[in-house]
């Protein structure tokens, strides 16, 4: 069935429920996609940092921690726009917002691909993670305004990571790839550029929607302080994902002892893993409320890890454990983030802001201190840090628990009289 253009930039309060299994009919409208592809454009440019730095280190001959500073920076910036952003949404419309951002991450790879010093390499990298956040930020607000019900939300944002997995994971192929060509790494840089024009070109008139007025808006912040309990969940589920992304191929190495090639294999079935997962996840939030799936989430994450960690167990059983593993933390973070929106539904905007800031604190913190630990005692002993967080959220969150918080967080948002629906 057509949509008339009016129709486009309407929200979804209530999707359907389906028959017996209680799934959500979710549908996809041109804005969905567009945020979809420009996230993945998002992703391409980060997953392709890594690998970028790499070349860049034999080129002009970087050492570790300047190769590492690349993606610390990257972060910073995406904190420093993550904290500004808040004050400058409602001033700007959301579609500048979403464009200027979009642009300016092209424009950011572009200057990267030019780079032929550190300084310069440096500012590249922060610029396009500021840029970055700012149509990130804007995603995150159109996606969770636009579908009202829980589980269409958490589907929507765990669709939309899994664009960004996908993103991620061709933009480090495809930097390989060409380096082993006349083209050279630096080519993999234009793809951004390119997307984002073919998408402006194709979408640029379609209305994103605008920040909603909330009866609280104009008093006291309409951000209830249970939020806050997510942001930090957040930051946690930022960490673990990055941490064993980023140390895995090391854990493997030097932890247990096997060849580089294996390992490099075996951090390519995580990726594939959490593309997997996401893919998953996709459908699980269709039948299952955000809140229930993120505690399960949780425990099969933990209970991957420590098949993936634990001493003594067979090759066999840490691939298996890692792959659990990356299913698991595929969906830790999107259902995170569709919780803590949901409690800050009143202003998409800047809580969507706030929650990219705690991507950015938990890229900066997590690989960091668990690369501290393992220069102190060992890389197992590192990663194994990450089982105390998972271990503390499992016992502290119970379903009943997160279900008081946005419970309790949402009677905060009503007008005076209303009571919280169940």
């Amino acid at each position: 069935m057509r949509q008339s253009r009016r129709a486009v930039g309407r929200p979804i309060a209530q999707p359907v429920q389906s028959g017996r299994s209680g799934a959500i009919s979710f549908e996809r409208g041109p804005i969905t996609w567009l945020s979809y592809l420009m996230l993945a454009s998002c992703c391409y440019v980060q997953g392709s940092l890594g690998p970028a730095a790499s070349f860049l280190r034999d080129e002009l001959r970087l050492n570790y921690t300047m190769v590492s500073l690349h993606l610390s920076v990257f972060a910073v910036g995406m904190v420093l726009a993550g904290s500004v952003a808040p004050r400058i949404a409602p001033a700007v419309r959301r579609s500048r917002l979403f464009w200027t951002g979009a642009w300016g991450l092209a424009a950011g790879a572009f200057a990267l691909l030019m780079s032929r010093s550190p300084v310069f390499s440096l500012a590249a990298v922060m610029a396009t993670g500021s840029l970055w956040c700012l149509t990130v930020v804007s995603i995150q607000a159109v996606l969770a305004e636009r579908y009202g019900d829980r589980r269409a939300k958490a589907t929507a944002l765990t669709e939309a990571n899994l664009a960004g997995s996908i993103g991620s994971t061709c933009g480090a192929a495809l930097l390989g790839a060409l380096a082993t060509t006349p083209f050279g790494w630096r080519a993999a840089l234009v793809v951004p550029l390119i997307v984002v024009g073919v998408l402006a070109l194709v979408w640029h008139r379609v209305p994103l929607e605008e920040a909603r007025t909330h009866p609280m808006a104009a008093g006291r912040s309409p951000i209830p302080r249970t939020f806050w309990i997510f942001w930090l969940i957040l930051i946690v589920a930022v960490g673990i994902e990055w941490s064993v992304a980023f140390w895995i191929v090391p854990y493997f190495v030097d932890g247990l002892g096997l060849p580089k090639a294996v390992a490099t294999l075996a951090a390519g079935g995580l990726f594939a893993a959490i593309v997997a997962g996401r893919v998953l996840g996709s459908h699980w939030t269709r039948r299952y409320s955000p809140d229930r799936l993120f505690l399960r989430t949780l425990l099969l994450t933990l209970g991957g890890f420590l098949l993936l960690w634990l001493p003594g167990l067979h090759l066999t059983a840490r691939l298996v454990g890692l792959a659990i593993t990356g299913v698991g933390i595929a969906n830790l973070f999107p259902l995170a983030l569709s919780l803590g929106i949901q409690l800050g539904s009143a202003n998409e905007d800047q809580v969507s802001a706030r929650c990219t800031a705690a991507v950015g604190i938990g890229l900066i913190v997590f690989p960091l201190l668990l690369g501290r630990i393992a220069d102190t005692v060992d890389i197992r002993y590192a990663l194994g840090f990450v089982v105390l967080p998972l271990l503390f959220l499992a016992v502290v969150l119970q379903e009943k628990h997160v279900q008081d918080l946005l419970r309790w967080g949402g009677r905060h948002l009503l007008p005076a009289g209303a009571t919280a629906p169940r």
